[in-house]
């Protein structure tokens, strides 16, 4: 099972062409109400607002941990500037034995580095 975490516009367009490709996903929506919007109203309000879905194929969980627990294969696409508060309080053997794809764009300021130096410091997965 393929899962995403994130919900912004490159989240909303990769969980699209998934499930037009028939694709069942685990998807992590941070926001409840945005969560129950796209699972009422079939599109994300705030991104993308007219592409559609098949929510037959989308599990939309506001929890992050379920997400990971029943996900494979797991593809990050949240903003760069906001990973780290997303990944807080994650226990560090959540991504073990599950295959992580990146799709953060951009590096993280503060840090003056690119994301997976972060992810591997935080999680330590790969180390």
């Amino acid at each position: 099972m393929l899962g995403i975490i994130g919900s912004g516009s490159w989240a909303t367009a990769l969980a699209k062409i998934l499930t037009d490709g028939n694709q069942h996903i685990n998807w992590w929506v941070r926001n409840a109400e945005t969560r129950d919007y796209i699972q009422n109203r079939r599109h994300n309000p705030h991104y993308l607002s007219s592409v559609y879905f098949d929510t037959s194929l989308l599990s939309l969980e506001n929890d992050l941990s379920k997400v990971i627990a029943d996900s494979d294969i797991i593809i990050i696409a949240v903003p760069s500037a906001f990973i780290e508060e997303t990944l807080s309080g994650l226990n560090t053997n959540c991504f073990e034995n599950k295959k992580i794809n990146f799709w953060v764009k951009g590096n993280i300021p503060w840090q003056e580095c690119f994301f997976k130096s972060v992810f591997v410091k935080q999680i330590r997965c790969f180390a």
